[in-house]
């Protein structure tokens, strides 16, 4: 199932804040939704947390290490991996749109997770 119709065009990473010392990303053009990100810095993948809106704040001396590895995990746990090379990136690789984003069918554990107290998803 895909989430959105992106035909054959690939993710994109858009900096939209950021100082020598940290950086948030808008990563957008997803055949279906992020789950995670990882950037490599030093040598070393770290995680980059996702803010309340959405964004993905990393922390570090991200300008010293463009072109910036990043790898990004979809909600049905498809791995792929890129680089941002500025403010705007038009990247180069696209999910495949596997899986089931409404189910959370093959969504790394623990998928979907649980609803609010005295709330429940629906179909």
């Amino acid at each position: 199932m895909c989430f959105a119709d992106v035909g054959a065009s690939k993710l994109q990473f858009n900096v939209v804040a950021s100082n020598p010392h940290w950086a948030t990303l808008v990563i957008s053009n997803t055949a279906v939704p992020v789950a995670s990100v990882e950037v490599q810095m030093d040598g070393a993948w770290q995680a980059v947390p996702r803010s309340f809106n959405n964004q993905w704040a990393v922390h570090g001396a991200w300008e010293k290490a463009l072109p910036l590895p990043i790898r990004v995990t979809s909600l049905t746990g498809e791995v792929v991996e890129d680089k941002v090379t500025g403010a705007v990136t038009k990247g180069t690789v696209q999910f495949t749109q596997e899986g089931d984003v409404k189910t959370g069918a093959g969504a790394p554990v623990p998928g979907w997770g649980k609803a609010p107290e005295g709330r429940s998803f629906s179909a």
